[in-house]
């Protein structure tokens, strides 16, 4: 009688083992995430452990390094693509234990689940929990770091009533409207005219960033957070990536 229950205890923790994953297609991942557990172990949270999907790119970071690059997301599974991950030296042997931990599970499709706290992502390297947060604010002061993949020397002053955007020689101005991870335009939108040409009369290098960073900020942007500090805005214009 114990041989026979031992036998079936066996088996059923043989099912367990070997169960399907079951993404739930009707939950919804996109958005800001908390990351409040890798592999069951609590991570405390903070803004060093979020998680960030927006299709068709995303970015995580487990308390050290962040990465990001390419996401999508479809019948209840998060893909990433050749994601880019920072190098710094973590602070602790926890922290790098996380990170390992949550890029091992980030490097293979995800099943999306939906749990207690939020959502939970799974794969057979592992789990990750996640809880909703609010979507990070883009008012406030920034560097302009690039203009559609070249550098720039710029800066941009997002507020309420008025934001201005400088790609290293005029200003636009104007104003919009953050509803999560779409920054809206709200008419009209002006720029100074001072000229942007050189000593001998040839248009300086920030004339040609400058014309391009209009074109994209003039129209509704896309906003992609790479952690609380780094944002990218983008369109059919092309792309301005913002440090804090």
């Amino acid at each position: 009688m114990t041989r026979a229950v031992a036998v079936l205890v066996g088996a059923a923790l043989a099912s367990c083992a070997t169960a399907p994953l079951a993404p739930d297609a009707a939950v919804n991942p996109r958005g800001y995430w908390t990351v409040v557990a890798v592999n069951g172990e609590a991570t405390g949270g903070g803004e060093q452990f979020h998680f960030i999907v927006t299709p068709p790119t995303g970015s995580a970071q487990f308390g050290c390094n962040a990465g990001g690059g390419s996401l999508t997301a479809a019948n209840g599974w998060l893909v990433a693509g050749d994601w880019i991950i920072t190098a710094a030296g973590c602070r602790t042997t926890q922290l790098a234990r996380f990170e390992h931990m949550g890029f091992d599970v980030t490097a293979k499709p995800m099943a999306v689940e939906k749990s207690v706290q939020g959502i939970r992502l799974r794969n057979e390297n592992g789990t990750i929990d996640l809880a909703p947060r609010a979507f990070p604010s883009l008012m406030g002061r920034w560097r302009v770091l690039s203009v559609n993949g070249r550098p720039v020397v710029g800066s941009a002053h997002m507020a309420a009533d008025r934001s201005i955007l400088n790609f290293g020689c005029n200003d636009l101005l104007g104003a919009y409207r953050q509803d999560g991870e779409r920054l809206v335009v709200i008419p009209p939108i002006s720029t100074t005219e001072r000229g942007c040409v050189t000593n001998k009369g040839s248009p300086t290098e920030a004339a040609s960033h400058e014309d391009e960073g209009f074109r994209i900020a003039a129209r509704d942007m896309q906003v992609t957070f790479f952690g609380p500090d780094r944002v990218r805005l983008s369109n059919e214009a092309g792309t301005i990536e913002l440090e804090r």
